[in-house]
């Protein structure tokens, strides 16, 4: 015979709630589209960046790059990534061709 253990009533109703609660709130994210946006992990948004783990953190740490935080996860949107390559986009200074502009 399988030895269990014994939850308390209000520990029990309590974690009843704590789901209901996530549940509701994975509902409203998946409603809102957020669901459907590309996430990706650090070690995804430093192989897309080329950059090291410490210099993504600088990113964030001085606002550069928007992250979501999901207890001791960090995530990144794609749409954000894509922001934050546009914003350090230089463009091309010479348009007419040939090594000097000629």
């Amino acid at each position: 015979m399988k030895e269990g253990f014994i939850i308390e009533q209000q520990d029990f109703n309590q974690l009843i709630n704590k789901i209901e609660h996530l549940e509701g709130k994975i509902d409203a994210l998946y409603n809102s589209g957020v669901g459907n946006k590309q996430l990706y992990t650090i070690q995804d948004a430093c192989e897309l960046l080329k950059v090291s783990k410490r210099t993504l953190q600088k990113y964030r740490d001085q606002g550069m790059l928007g992250f979501s935080q999901i207890a001791d996860k960090i995530y990144f949107q794609g749409s954000d990534i894509q922001k934050f390559l546009n914003g350090h986009r230089c463009e091309a200074f010479n348009t007419r061709g040939g090594r000097y502009g000629n």
